[in-house]
């Protein structure tokens, strides 16, 4: 991509099929949060709702609604929220991806913490998103001994893996939220963004890892894992990783 802008490099979104049931004549914005009034949704994996405009009251409200069901995951900027389902191999590939990621970590004698699918957002910055992990590493200190994220007080994490795809919305929540490195693998191929003069560019290498080829084997052993098994793709993981020490 030769480290061009994000948002004029990538392709154009296809638009997910959805099944959603909104009852007749309700306004979404003022929808109660009670049983009887509670939006229900109705997602098959790999699905996504847009709903807009959406307050930032709103927003809480569906969070807490979707508490009930948190498969679900959300992006939310400019008053637009995605609601998404994840796909089974998604879930899987996540797994994989911060198993690496933590084992590498460890080969550099890095300490982090991971706070996984948090949701991270900023009401000053009106953005709200779930990655599929999330890594303090330069910055666990700042989070130590915390249970939960308040992005006023904390910076934000150092380093996030989603793997829904890739959407305008999503990436401007975290551009928004100033996370330093974005990991995005999808369709087999692990795409590195970096923050630089706060906007997002794509990137061959990680400064977490920049000795390791993140991009090429990354990819490489979450199909091992899909096809051996994890505990196999791990294995050869750690012995690669002593191989190039």
């Amino acid at each position: 991509m030769n480290n061009k802008e994000f948002y004029r490099t990538q392709p154009s979104w296809k638009k997910s099929q959805i099944s959603v049931f909104i009852p007749k004549g309700y306004d979404l914005n003022a929808i109660s949060t009670k049983p009887k009034n509670s939006l229900e949704l109705q997602l098959e994996p790999g699905e996504k709702l847009i709903l807009q405009p959406v307050s930032w009251q709103r927003l809480n409200q569906i969070l807490v609604e979707l508490e009930q069901n948190r498969s679900f995951r959300i992006a939310y900027a400019d008053k637009v929220l995605e609601i998404m389902s994840p796909l089974g191999d998604e879930e899987r590939g996540k797994v994989v991806i911060a198993n690496l990621l933590e084992m590498s970590l460890k080969s550099q004698e890095k300490s982090w913490i991971s706070f996984g699918s948090t949701t991270l957002k900023s009401e000053n910055r009106g953005v709200a998103i779930e990655p599929d992990n999330c890594f303090y590493i330069q910055n666990h200190q700042e989070v130590a001994g915390k249970k939960t994220l308040n992005l006023t007080q904390q910076p934000p994490p150092d380093l996030v893996i989603d793997t829904d795809g890739v959407s305008i919305n999503k990436v401007a929540a975290y551009q928004e939220l100033r996370v330093p490195e974005l990991w995005i693998y999808a369709d087999g191929t692990l795409k590195i963004y970096i923050l630089v003069n706060s906007e997002y560019m794509e990137f061959n290498t990680s400064p977490n890892f920049p000795d390791l080829p993140v991009a090429k084997i990354i990819p490489q052993f979450v199909e091992r894992a899909n096809i051996f098994g994890v505990p196999k793709a791990l294995e050869e993981f750690e012995s690669y990783l002593k191989k190039i020490k």
